[in-house]
């Protein structure tokens, strides 16, 4: 499947509902985009610019009815200074490798 091809849909789909991960009392969707193949640069940053997150060949985008709490989010890691506040979260909490 060529993704760039501009008369050639990617294909989404929506799942849930399930529980949230991040709010126990509510109710999750998310519509996923799923490729075998590699996704061309140009479709990947379309997917990332909408809000898309990535997990190996899936994307996933939140679209809970009524909430807008996950705000993907992306860290330029070259340029990241930890403030005390991180430092002090950092100190606190287990990390996993």
């Amino acid at each position: 499947m060529d993704f760039d091809e501009p008369d050639k849909p990617v294909d989404a789909f929506v799942v849930g509902p399930d529980p949230c991960v991040y709010f126990p009392d509510r109710i999750a969707h998310a519509i996923l985009v799923d490729s075998d193949e590699d996704i061309k640069p140009t479709v990947y940053s379309h997917l990332a610019q909408a809000g898309f997150r990535r997990n190996g060949s899936t994307f996933h985008l939140p679209d809970c009815d009524g909430c807008k709490a996950c705000v993907p989010l992306r860290v330029v890691v070259e340029g990241f200074r930890p403030n005390r506040r991180f430092r002090r979260f950092s100190r606190a909490t287990p990390t996993s490798t």
